[in-house]
């Protein structure tokens, strides 16, 4: 945008009874520092992102007072950017409202910004807001499902449901997908920027929308996807629904923000520096120029991050690795154990102990991972209390635990691909379930292993048998919701069912029409209760795992690099198990490289608690498993 050239002023303002101001919240681009502003009579060197920000923002006439950090805070001292991220929370939280800049008009973004302002003003203007209170969820539900359908409330915001399907279309569906890929949604710095704002409105080109109606676009659509489909043609209902289901970005954004919100309100805790670690990192990655800033870009909306000693220490910014150390420590001590669940390897970064997530990687949802107000799966630690072990070394961790086995025997990988594992060869069949079927053959074998031992490691000959259909899902049951619970009964039957298909399948391969039509027939309608289909899922869900067998006959299934005299173990406080390899020591001392989380059949509710001593185990600086 052309204009004259950028001019400021700077001056000084108390947080406790600030001047009126904006708050700019934007990304800093991948340039450099390669323009330039009139600060005061001076020249400031700025990004040509926050360049083009301010020629958009500014009033044509009027001077507009803003807070920028590249401006406001010296960024070539360190000591003053660790003191001045600290006052972040108080900046954003007192400005009259907060820009989010996402960049120039392109993709039909002034389109969707039009779409999105007027349907979410509907919403607003609803009272959609007040439905997301936790006293109000249900009335909200009542009114979704049109249980009253005389009810005026219920007749408004379906209303609403069919004039918002009847506005958009296609081309602005396209182009929501592609506002949700800019920059802003990737960067984050941004996230506190816009969770502490009262007031954020987002501007793109030269159109702005305010922050709740387009949170509530979004819902909108999600709720008349009914609509869409019935309404539309049928080829532009069915690409409708996929554009429907890309990546919402925003979702994490909004979700924070509301919860913050709420919090100040009064009806709502708020998320802890753990609770944001698992919403923004995990299955998700939040880039930062800085490695350091994927834990302090975050610490102005935790509310624990005093409670567990964290300040931004630009100092520092060299030592990720022991930022990250006091990251994964202080979480620990606070009872969060399972936290060593996102420890995976490989790591993308040098320096990283085995122990310790790495949050420049893009982390992968363990198949336990609940956050941590939900009630959990398993217990395998007998709701003991995490038992930390003092050590001279701060990148070695000590935890109290219990030996549960040394594994013995590991099967072939199996990364849910349709395939035959570890032959090089491919299935062959248009059905792809060659791979699933030699999964389930080698998980039988190791329990037929296991039997053999006879020993003592299941309460009754029942529950042993039940080990057959629980450890392929990792005990873990979904309803045709796709919502997760702990294993049942059903899932036996959901098993018995799923090997049928899968033998039908691959029996295929030898049939004539005929046959294949006649057998098709039969099994149609089992495969139309869905039952086997959702067993299958729950086998997807434990991809990238291999069986294994301990000596005393446990069955489990464990990373892909999982070796033979690895340890399996419970730690205090843990509610799943983990994997340890025992590394040589110099000192005497015994020390384990940290591998992954796994299941053990037979272990999962504290069984192990009874039948171990408890042991010190020290978990080395050691860094990445391949």
């Amino acid at each position: 945008m052309d204009g004259p050239r950028l001019s400021c002023r700077i001056f000084w303002t108390s947080l406790s009874n600030p001047t009126p101001f904006k708050a700019l919240s934007y990304t800093w681009g991948k340039g450099g520092f390669t323009q330039t502003i009139d600060a005061s009579g001076a020249d400031l060197k700025i990004t040509e992102t926050l360049e083009e920000a301010m020629k958009h923002i500014r009033h044509p006439t009027e001077p507009i007072t803003l807070w920028i950090d590249q401006i406001c805070i010296n960024q070539q001292d360190d000591l003053e950017k660790s003191e001045q991220v600290a006052h972040m929370s108080h900046i954003y939280r007192n400005a009259e409202e907060v820009f989010v800049w996402l960049g120039p008009a392109c993709d039909n973004s002034d389109l969707f910004m039009d779409a999105a302002s007027t349907v979410g003003q509907w919403a607003y203007d609803f009272g959609m807001m007040d439905y997301y209170k936790k006293e109000n969820v249900s009335i909200f539900m009542r009114i979704i499902n049109k249980e009253n359908p005389e009810d005026p409330k219920t007749i408004e915001f379906h209303d609403i449901l069919k004039r918002a399907v009847a506005l958009i279309d296609e081309e602005v569906l396209v182009a929501m997908v592609k506002w949700h890929k800019r920059m802003w949604f990737t960067r984050v710095w941004v996230v506190q920027e816009f969770c502490l704002s009262d007031h954020a409105t987002f501007i793109c080109g030269l159109k702005r929308a305010k922050s709740d109606p387009l949170l509530l676009f979004r819902q909108v659509l999600s709720m008349g996807a009914a609509h869409i489909a019935q309404t539309w043609p049928m080829d532009a209902a069915n690409r409708a629904m996929g554009l429907l289901q890309a990546e919402d970005t925003s979702g994490p954004f909004f979700a924070l923000r509301n919860r913050r919100k709420l919090r100040d309100a009064g009806s709502g805790k708020g998320d802890g520096v753990y609770d944001l670690l698992q919403k923004l990192f995990v299955n998700n990655k939040l880039n930062a120029t800085q490695a350091c800033d994927t834990v302090y870009g975050m610490l102005a909306i935790a509310t624990d991050a005093e409670e567990l000693g964290l300040r931004p220490d630009y100092t520092l910014k060299d030592r990720v690795d022991l930022i990250y150390v006091r990251l994964a420590k202080a979480i620990i001590k606070t009872g969060h154990t399972d936290i060593l669940a996102l420890a995976q390897s490989p790591k993308g970064m040098n320096g990283i102990p085995s122990w310790v997530p790495d949050w420049t990687s893009k982390l992968k949802r363990p198949f336990a991972w609940q956050t941590p107000e939900e009630v959990r799966w398993f217990n395998a630690s007998k709701e003991l209390s995490v038992e930390l072990v003092h050590t001279e070394d701060e990148f070695v961790l000590g935890l109290k635990g219990f030996k549960v086995d040394e594994i013995e025997e590991v099967a072939g990988m199996w990364d849910g691909n349709d395939s035959l594992n570890g032959t090089g060869e491919n299935d062959t069949t248009p059905f792809g379930h060659q791979g699933y079927i030699t999964y389930l053959a080698q998980i039988r074998l190791l329990l037929r292993l296991s039997a053999i031992k006879n020993k003592d490691i299941y309460p009754s000959p029942e529950r042993r048998v039940e080990a057959l259909w629980r450890i392929p899902v990792g005990d873990l049951e979904q309803n045709n919701a796709y919502e997760t619970s702990r294993a049942t009964p059903k899932s036996a039957e959901a098993y018995e069912m799923c090997v049928r298909n899968l033998e039908y399948h691959e029996q295929w391969k030898a049939m004539t029409n005929s046959e294949f039509w006649l057998r098709h027939t039969k099994q149609k309608e089992e495969v139309e209760t869905n039952i086997g289909g959702l067993y299958r899922t729950g086998m997807y869900g434990m991809r990238n795992k291999r069986p294994f067998l301990t000596q005393e006959g446990y069955v489990g299934l464990g990373p892909l690099y999982v070796q033979p005299k690895d340890i399996v173990v419970v730690f205090k406080g843990a509610s799943i198990p983990y994997i340890i390899r025992p590394l040589k020591s110099n000192d005497g001392e015994k020390r384990y490289r940290f591998l992954c989380e796994c299941y053990c059949d037979g272990i999962m509710d504290g069984e192990i608690v009874e039948r171990r001593d408890t042991e010190t185990f020290l978990l080395s600086g050691e860094g990445m498993v391949s």
